[in-house]
């Protein structure tokens, strides 16, 4: 009887043991194809240049809004503040004024090519994501730039298009930039610095010139 006690608990235990071993190969396993799935992401990122009007839903702006909130600062003083803007009217008023900046800096640059007539700034994007930075933090803009990727990395990873503008910045920032501080809800002390755009990809095989150009891999140095 005794016997069959103690080999009733090893049984106990050896299965508990396989449970336990079975329970950390399968996270192991889910985390392996998360980074896999980061890393797709990442390699396979491209610039979508033409985009649908179909509309980005609530929650997923939730999310791609989360990532960049989530993102490292320097001090953690997450010196940024987020635009969302999908209000049409807004998007067309943003694309005129930054069509109109871009013509003004072209007589600045005679031989600079202009733009076709027919030319969006913001694509068509459905969702206008600006980005906002302090003025006066001399790591904000790179702080910024991580938030920006971030929220462009996870667009993507939700099967949307994305597309980071600096262009757009010369319309927030000039003439009209109270107005837009105001409209944009931007703070006082912060600065538009980049403008995040998101869709569906309305083809979703056209190569973005980040995509289809071949990169350089002749830019790194190795101190073994």
């Amino acid at each position: 009887m005794r016997q069959l006690i103690i080999f009733i608990v090893i049984a106990v235990i050896a299965v508990g043991a396989t449970i336990i071993l079975s329970g950390r190969d399968t996270i192991l396993s889910s985390n392996t194809n998360q980074s896999t799935s980061t890393i797709d992401t990442i390699l396979k990122s491209s610039t979508t240049r033409v985009f649908t009007p179909k509309a980005v839903d609530d929650k997923t702006i939730e999310t791609i809004i989360k990532t960049g909130i989530q993102s490292p600062s320097a001090r953690n003083l997450q010196p940024w503040h987020f635009s969302v803007v999908t209000n049409k009217d807004l998007i067309e008023r943003i694309n005129t004024d930054t069509l109109a900046a871009g013509e003004k800096e072209a007589t600045k640059n005679p031989g600079k090519p202009s733009p076709p007539k027919d030319f969006h700034a913001l694509f068509h994007a459905p969702l206008v994501i600006i980005i906002s930075a302090d003025i006066d933090s001399p790591s904000s803009l790179f702080d910024a730039a991580l938030a920006c990727e971030n929220m462009s990395l996870a667009a993507q990873s939700l099967g949307l298009g994305t597309h980071i503008s600096m262009s757009a910045t010369m319309a927030l920032t000039g003439e009209k930039q109270e107005e837009y501080q105001k409209l944009l809800g931007i703070p006082n002390g912060k600065r538009a610095v980049a403008v995040l755009l998101v869709g569906e990809p309305a083809n979703k095989d056209a190569d973005a010139i980040s995509k289809a150009t071949t990169r350089n891999a002749e830019v790194v140095t190795y101190n073994k």
